[in-house]
Order: structure tokens, then sequence, then C-alpha cells
């Protein structure tokens, strides 16, 4: 995907499970530094959607940004007996370019690097 901002790579992938299927969303960014800016939009567009769903109001985005950005630039951060992992290229290539891991659990479905 392309837009004013540059290139996202976005990944979707569904997985069934008894009779219910799972949307994971995947964002790969190219660098730690990003997930400041973009983890708020990600749970501003999620909580959208949900909204939309339930037929719920729909939510602001000043309660995203900035408000999230200090919580997602600490999640950007290795924590105590953690670290990033650097790996090259994608699954399946050979060389390419070097991505940062950053794993955020289920935390709103973002998720840094492969």
């Amino acid at each position: 995907m392309e837009d004013e901002a540059g290139s996202w790579e976005l990944e979707l992938l569904l997985t069934e499970t008894d009779s219910t299927t799972e949307l994971r969303l995947v964002h790969h960014l190219t660098s730690p530094d990003q997930l400041a800016e973009t983890g708020p939009g990600w749970e501003y567009y999620l909580d959208m959607l949900t909204a939309a769903r339930n037929r719920g109001p729909q939510p602001d985005c000043q309660d995203y940004w900035p408000a999230q950005k200090a919580y997602f630039e600490s999640l950007a951060r290795p924590r105590h007996g953690s670290r990033h992992h650097v790996s090259g290229g994608r699954a399946g290539e050979r060389g390419g370019g070097t991505r940062e891991r950053i794993d955020l659990g289920t935390t709103s479905g973002v998720a840094v690097g492969r």
C-alpha cells in the first residue's frame, strides 16, 4: 500500500478455529521509531471498526494521538531481559533489507517487522 506518507507493508492473516475466523492485521515497519506514530492510528481504526460493527459511537482521533504516543514509544524500547531481533530479508527470499522485530503480543494487532 502506498500513500502520501510513503509505502506501507501490510499483511492480513486469516485463521479458522472451531468455526470462528480470526483476522490478524500485521503492519511491517522498517524501524521501531515509527511505532509511536503508527500504533495510536491502529488503535483508533480498530476501535472505529468495533464501533461500526456494534453500531456504537465513533471514537475521536484526539483520544488516541498524541495521547498514546508515549505508550507506543515505550513498546519500541527493549525491556529488561529482552531485546530487538534484527533479521535480513523476507521469508523465502535471499538478501533483502534489514528489519527489526518487536514482539507486541496481542497489543491492538500492531506488530513491527517479521
